[in-house]
């Protein structure tokens, strides 16, 4: 409240301020023209005197006429700017004072419920996997005439979750397309937060629900375990949604695998990781196919992001990393050769032994896909062996988002 006084005071005096300025300049300008004039019809009085001591009065007369004349036309003005300037002073006071009364509220008694389900909003059964990614969703109620614009609610994942998908950010919308509320994902802090529009002000009963993907942080579990889902709301009210057991990462040995992931911010972009040889035995005239399946239209591969590295794979006890990284892309720029329609590539690798590679490339959608849209991809690894390693991998695209309804306020 202090600071609201402060501001307020701060802007009348920065105004009046203005005013007086206004009015300072004006009778300086007032001062002027009347010396001015005053200093001229005395040196036309001296002359007439001179010439024609009898014409000496008429002419003062007629001068000091058109003085005066000039300062009720001045003073005419100064009364009107100080009119404006009153009437400013009420406008921008009047907008400042009902801005500064709109203080921005946490709202923490809003959210309902949280379900948590799998990607097709089935319950989730048995154990969850490391990067398996479920749907979260979230209802919600506004109390009537007391959310207002700019008001927030920040829900906060449990620590062991973090979030799944590509959005970064979303909105709540009616079936009229009227935004209800912005919502904006925080990875690093875990958080979604809700920043509703003045459309509670003029709707009464609104309810809503959101969504958004979640899976284990398998950066801070590194076991199996049995979390307990809880959702915190602006660090105060805390909503469960039962348990889930995490199955724990577990070491897998593989030839070749590919995984792929959304761009948090380009939201037709998407990138594919091949890796190759994590088992180390020894490859030979190694030749890598890569190719979207054929019922996935208006997809390219973007052909200047094919790269490829070599580098040697270990095993950390959660996950596959690798060490002494070298790009060698540049050497295999004769043995990429990408499809006519962009829907695929070729790269002859050749003899790599027990050595260990990835190959990182990106695909662009003409369009922008729709949440749970699979984007069909297979991966084959020829080789002087008899079988072939194949790895298919089906992109969910996965998007946040939510709905609402509410009814226009009426007086009965």
């Amino acid at each position: 409240m202090k600071k609201k006084i402060f501001i307020w005071i701060a802007t009348i005096l920065l105004i009046c301020s203005t005013i007086l300025t206004t009015i300072i300049s004006s009778n300086s300008n007032i001062a002027n023209a009347v010396g001015g004039e005053q200093g001229r019809n005395s040196a036309g009085v001296l002359k007439k005197e001179v010439k024609d001591k009898d014409s000496k009065e008429p002419t003062e007369k007629k001068s000091n006429d058109r003085a005066l004349e000039q300062l009720r036309n001045i003073n005419k003005g100064i009364e009107n700017i100080t009119l404006k300037k009153r009437d400013d002073v009420k406008n921008i006071s009047d907008n400042i004072i009902n801005d500064l009364s709109r203080d921005v509220m946490e709202r923490d008694n809003v959210i309902k419920t949280f379900n948590v389900t799998d990607l097709n909003g089935k319950p989730l059964s048995g154990e969850v996997e490391k990067w398996q990614n479920f749907k979260v969703t979230g209802t919600f109620e506004l109390p009537n005439n007391v959310v207002r614009k700019g008001d927030t609610t920040t829900i906060k994942l449990p620590e062991q979750l973090t979030f799944g998908g590509g959005s970064l950010n979303f909105s709540i919308k009616d079936s009229k397309n009227n935004v209800v509320a912005n919502a904006l994902i925080n990875p690093n802090t875990k958080t979604i937060t809700l920043t509703y529009t003045d459309y509670p002000e003029k709707y009464s009963d609104v309810k809503g629900e959101f969504y958004f993907y979640a899976r284990v942080d398998e950066s801070r579990i590194k076991q199996e375990i049995d979390i307990d889902l809880n959702f915190t709301i602006n660090n105060k009210v805390i909503i469960s949604s039962g348990k889930l057991h995490y199955k724990g990462p577990k070491r897998y040995n593989t030839t070749m695998g590919k995984s792929g992931w959304q761009d948090r911010k380009d939201k037709s972009l998407l990138h594919y990781d091949i890796s190759i040889n994590r088992s180390m035995i020894d490859l030979k005239s190694v030749k890598i196919k890569d190719r979207l399946d054929d019922n996935v239209q208006n997809v390219k591969v973007l052909p200047n992001t094919i790269k490829i590295y070599k580098l040697d794979w270990y095993w950390d006890k959660v996950r596959w990393k690798y060490k002494n990284l070298e790009e060698v892309t540049a050497n295999f720029k004769d043995k990429i050769k990408v499809d006519n329609d962009q829907k695929g590539f070729t790269i002859d690798l050749g003899d790599i032994g027990k050595k260990g590679y990835k190959i990182t490339y990106d695909i662009r959608a003409g369009y922008t896909p729709a949440d749970g849209e699979i984007i069909k991809n297979k991966v084959t690894l020829y080789h002087t062996g008899k079988v072939p390693y194949e790895s298919k991998f089906n992109l969910r695209y996965l998007t946040a988002g939510g709905k609402a309804e509410g009814y226009v306020y009426s007086i009965n």
